[in-house]
């Protein structure tokens, strides 16, 4: 802008006034280099004279810097076009760029100008009228109900195959279909914008390598070779600096999943663990009183011979059968006996009904003993393997991180198998549910879609944002959040949700867990083993009572008049012959 007298005066007193509203202004010529622009709120640029120079710096600084943040002001004169004016110039689809011209005398006619792409015509809009005495006049319609329609331009979108996120499937006509979660979403939104989707798949979202470059969809993007990228692209900070992102379609959680442990296995624990140490100790310390105290009341007087009608060893086993509630077959017959009996049953039904509810219940319902419950559990533990998606956010976490666990995890559990990491997350969960020790790393997200029962380790939840990636200073991004808003607004977005998406019920809704034989399996042995001890006994004590016999015997036959062994051996030779024992004759008298 080259600056007369006339322009001089002018801009003083514009300059004046503005200052006298607190309002911050600067003059430039257009021959000066220095680019300033306000960081803190939108600038608004007013060139005064609409001519050939004005056209060159317009042209030069759209073409060199984004502006669209800024409002335009351009006085033009009442007779040039503008079409004429603003030919090879592009005005961004997002930017504001107000004509004043002048009408009718004193009115001012203000009209909108912008291009959908470089290559369609100019698009205007009146946008209000100044006057005098009316002041300013503006619509009623916000700036993307005025520019809501993108013509039929080719955004070039790329995306990544899966059955929960995206896919896109061509139809008899030619025409392409987007399916899943986001992609469902962006299907929508481009035909409410009117754009024409060219899709092109890859093979990976993208990760950044030790080199510093990108791979996968955010490469596309990042290099201009796509416009957006359609997927749950996790928003973080690294590729915040190539890429920008879309508003947040959907909030999930970074989490590791294992298979679920099988709790039917054989664990001899099980058994004991209803009740603690401590309390089967003071079980024991009782049982022992009791035999103590039921020996002790078990003597009797009979004149000056004392006599016992249970020995030491059958107190023992009479106390053992109180608490497991069996019957004795034999009884005591002294008062204070039996209180020891009775404190005895009365303390094994205190027992039986606090194991057996115990018990029952964790067989029943089954309780999750996870082996570990963080990374650092997982890198502890060793035995497990840890995947995550082939160039994704998720291998930047670790492979990027200097020192701490995120190192050590990599390190031990990722980078030995980095070539044979999956490449999709069905592959990932099928590998977790075939595979002996398998982690996987993954967005909550895609949970739903696994085909056995995982569970999530508690210590490993990170909150995520998951949205569309889309190139540097794109003049349509703010068009697409506005959609994308009223997407949600209108209720579509939580019906594609409900289809693509289905919450698992909580562990209270499950049905009934049938108890397995493997879960069984302590009693199983115990009762074996008992069987097998007790006949090996029975041999031991038939033997032994065998031998002392025939000693007996040897040692009786060198006696041939004792009395026992005579009858013995007539019972023996005559079976039905009872040798009573020898008895004095009665007395008649």
């Amino acid at each position: 802008m080259k600056e007369g007298f006339e322009n001089r005066i002018l801009i003083q007193n514009i300059r004046k006034f503005l200052l006298h509203e607190y309002i911050p202004i600067m003059v430039r010529a257009f021959e000066s280099d220095a680019r300033r622009r306000c960081v803190t709120q939108r600038s608004i640029y007013v060139i005064l004279r609409g001519n050939k120079d004005t056209r060159t710096y317009i042209n030069q600084t759209f073409s060199v810097a984004y502006s669209s943040r800024a409002v335009w002001l351009l006085f033009l004169d009442t007779n040039a076009y503008l079409e004429e004016f603003f030919t090879d110039i592009n005005i961004p689809f997002d930017c504001e760029f107000l004509v004043a011209q002048s009408q009718n005398g004193d009115v001012i006619a203000l009209t909108e100008v912008y291009r959908v792409s470089p290559t369609l015509p100019l698009q205007t809009y009146r946008f209000g009228n100044w006057s005098p005495g009316g002041g300013l006049t503006w619509p009623s319609q916000g700036f993307y109900q005025r520019r809501n329609n993108l013509q039929g331009h080719v955004i070039r979108a790329t995306y990544k195959s899966e059955p929960i996120t995206v896919n896109v499937v061509k139809e008899a006509n030619g025409s392409y279909k987007t399916e899943g979660y986001f992609g469902q979403i962006w299907g929508i939104m481009a035909d409410l914008v009117n754009a024409t989707p060219v899709y092109q798949a890859a093979t990976s979202y993208g990760s950044k390598s030790g080199n510093g470059s990108w791979s996968g969809m955010v490469a596309l993007v990042s290099s201009g070779e796509a416009d957006i990228g359609i997927g749950d692209f996790t928003a973080t900070a690294e590729r915040s600096h190539v890429v920008e992102f879309i508003d947040t379609v959907e909030f999930s959680s970074i989490k590791v999943f294992i298979k679920i442990p099988n709790s039917s296995d054989m664990v001899w624990n099980s058994y004991v663990a209803p009740f603690s140490y401590g309390l089967w100790l003071a079980v024991a310390i009782s049982g022992c009183a009791l035999c103590v105290c039921l020996t002790i009341t078990n003597f009797s007087h009979d004149g000056q011979k004392e006599k016992q009608s249970l020995m030491v060893s059958e107190t023992v086993f009479y106390i053992f059968g109180c608490l497991c509630q069996q019957g004795q077959r034999e009884a005591v017959n002294r008062t204070a006996g039996r209180i020891v009996t009775l404190t005895a049953y009365v303390m094994s039904l205190v027992i039986f009904v606090g194991y057996s509810a115990s018990l029952i219940s964790s067989l029943a319902v089954q309780p999750r003993n996870l082996p570990f419950r963080d990374l650092q559990g997982l890198l502890y533990d060793g035995s497990y393997s840890l995947g995550v998606l082939q160039n994704s956010s998720f291998l930047n976490i670790f492979d990027g991180a200097v020192g701490g666990l995120e190192s050590e995890v990599y390190k031990k559990l990722i980078g030995p198998f980095k070539s044979d990491l999956p490449s999709t997350n069905d592959e990932a969960f099928e590998r977790v549910c075939t595979r002996n020790r398998y982690a996987y790393m993954c967005s909550h997200f895609f949970s739903q879609i696994v085909p056995c029962q995982l569970v999530a380790l508690p210590g490993t939840s990170y909150p995520e944002t998951l949205t569309y990636i889309i190139t540097k200073n794109n003049p349509y991004k703010s068009l697409i959040n506005w959609r994308l808003a009223q997407v949600r607004e209108s209720g579509l977005q939580e019906r594609i949700r409900q289809r693509y998406i289905t919450l698992k019920k909580p562990d209270a809704d499950r049905s009934t867990t049938t108890v397995g034989l493997l879960a069984i399996a302590p009693i199983l042995v115990v009762f074996a083993a008992g069987n097998i001890m007790s006949a090996f006994v029975l041999m031991i004590e038939r033997c032994i009572r065998g031998n002392a016999f025939r000693l007996w015997l040897d040692g009786n036959i060198r006696r041939p008049y004792n009395n026992e062994y005579q009858q013995l051996v007539r019972i023996r030779r005559h079976p039905r012959i009872h040798v009573m024992p020898n008895r004095r004759p009665l007395r008649v008298r």
